[in-house]
């Protein structure tokens, strides 16, 4: 896998950088006037944020509208990434399974397996569509997918509690399944291309880790309070996960702007407006300056030429 063009340019390695993006956008032509344009774009960028953040500390992460706009999505999806319900029915699905009367060792086992390839599966099919449909698009059909599918194991489960009745409890197999495709729809491959993609290139990598850090706090809970909420409250404890649920569809419709098709240089005006430190604009007055100087270099069409054409 190439090196980011963006890290090679930090690095003072712009020839490697330019030879990436050729390879990558138009074909391996290093002439081509979008390699051009995105080299300009990418080095005044890094050139613009070097200047204004000489030193970057944690405390950038919140230091103005957009920088606080990009840290509530790092949060939130820390949150939603481990409190979604997957941390019950993933940790925990034996306690479920026993719940709705499936106890057989094998049978647990077995449907523990399924719902691992299951997981494989539409994992890598999001990833290969998260350029395709983008990233709002995923978030949305993954959180209606789950909240549905939530919704229906709740109401099977508490109907098994009351009744007991075998083929209830059974039916509540195929919505994990399906709760699970929703889950793998967004939140597997976006908790962490979401997050890089929507910071500058100089708090990045805290960007991330904040993200990182919230999930593995929540995972954090999930160890310690899960066990005890299902052992006291059992499927009951299941209406606090489509809560979260509500609340993450709606995080997503109102705070999580689409990003597909965009450099991460022009993701940045999604967030900061005109005080964005990008180089849209110089980079745009470099193409020029490019195609002026190839007008101005390339040789004159002859006289007879010109008749041949005519």
């Amino acid at each position: 896998m190439d090196e980011s063009p963006r890290w090679l340019v930090s690095k003072d390695r712009a020839d490697e950088a330019r030879v990436n993006l050729a390879r990558t956008h138009c074909g391996g032509n290093i002439n081509d006037p979008l390699v051009s344009f995105e080299m300009a774009e990418i080095e005044e960028t890094l050139k613009a944020e070097m200047e204004a953040n000489a030193k970057t500390s944690w405390a950038d992460l919140w230091s103005t509208p957009g920088n606080r706009h990009r840290l509530w999505i790092c949060v939130s999806l820390g949150i939603f990434a481990q409190w979604s319900g997957n941390g019950v029915v993933s940790y925990y699905l034996a306690i479920i399974l026993d719940s709705v009367g499936i106890t057989s060792v094998t049978n647990q086992t077995l449907i523990s397996a399924c719902l691992q390839i299951w997981n494989l599966i539409w994992s890598v099919a999001a990833s290969v569509c998260v350029d395709k449909v983008g990233r709002r698009a995923l978030f949305m059909t993954s959180g209606i997918i789950m909240l549905v599918s939530y919704i229906i194991v709740t109401g099977l489960s508490g109907s098994f509690d009351a009744t007991k009745h075998g083929p209830t409890g059974l039916a509540v197999v195929p919505f994990l399944f399906i709760y699970f495709l929703g889950y793998d729809l967004a939140l597997t491959p976006l908790v962490i291309s979401y997050p890089v993609e929507i910071w500058p290139y100089q708090l990045r990598a805290r960007g991330l880790a904040t993200c990182q850090m919230v999930s593995l706090a929540a995972i954090f809970f999930n160890t310690f309070i899960n066990p005890i909420a299902l052992d006291a409250i059992q499927w009951k404890y299941y209406f606090v996960f489509v809560a979260i649920l509500v609340a993450m569809l709606f995080s997503v419709w109102f705070t999580y702007p689409e990003t597909r098709g965009r450099t991460l240089e022009n993701i940045a005006w999604l967030f900061d407006g005109d005080r964005a430190n990008v180089g849209f604009i110089t980079a745009e007055d470099t193409l020029k300056s490019t195609n002026m100087h190839i007008e101005e270099s390339s040789p004159e069409e002859s006289q007879p030429e010109k008749e041949r054409h005519m």
